[in-house]
């Protein structure tokens, strides 16, 4: 499979439309951007409804960065609500990657970032390493072996101001594919 793109272009509606599965009712697409519109008293995610195989990736371009709290990429997104979860917690100043979902876990933290309009955040996961990026460079690096397969997406957790985090962009796919497209795009090809 190749990469799956959705550039939330479309009419404003409730849910995210598409080819988007999972807890829908927490997002919805305004000004061709996918927006967070409610705040779960616990995890909540989409995921991309397509065959992925185990090794893939999840990224995320912020468009508007207005109370970002507890969301980000995920991988290995399980129906039924499980994932690895790279997100940012504004009223700490620090971003996670946590597994699970009510049982979470914390992998690994990364002080003094912060969230920026036009960021793209990058999780992806190859046999039991998970890599976290931030415009394209490495964060964070954690190994863990709890959730495998399932499908990229995108997580909100807790009840938390979401509201008014918006991302303009989602790429999601196989990291070979991921691979090719970044070397094609380095050497020119």
């Amino acid at each position: 499979m190749s990469n799956a793109t959705d550039n939330f272009n479309r009419p404003n509606q409730s849910g995210p439309g598409g080819n988007w599965a999972g807890d829908t009712g927490y997002f919805s697409i305004a000004s061709d951007a996918l927006e967070i519109t409610s705040n779960p008293s616990d995890q909540r995610m989409i995921y991309y409804n397509a065959a992925f195989n185990a090794n893939h990736f999840s990224e995320v371009t912020f468009g508007t960065v207005a109370n970002v709290s507890m969301n980000g990429p995920a991988v290995c997104v399980q129906p039924g609500g499980k994932c690895y979860r790279w997100v940012y917690y504004s009223t700490e100043g620090y971003l996670q990657l946590i597994s699970g979902n009510a049982d979470a876990a914390t992998l690994g933290t990364v002080a003094g970032l912060t969230a920026n309009t036009g960021d793209v955040w990058h999780l992806d996961i190859s046999g039991s390493t998970l890599t976290c990026k931030i415009n394209g460079v490495t964060k964070l690096t954690e190994t863990d072996s709890t959730l495998t397969g399932g499908y990229p997406g995108i997580a909100i957790i807790g009840a938390v101001n979401n509201g008014g985090d918006t991302y303009t962009l989602w790429t999601g796919g196989p990291l070979t594919a991921y691979a090719h497209a970044y070397t094609d795009a380095f050497f020119g090809l």
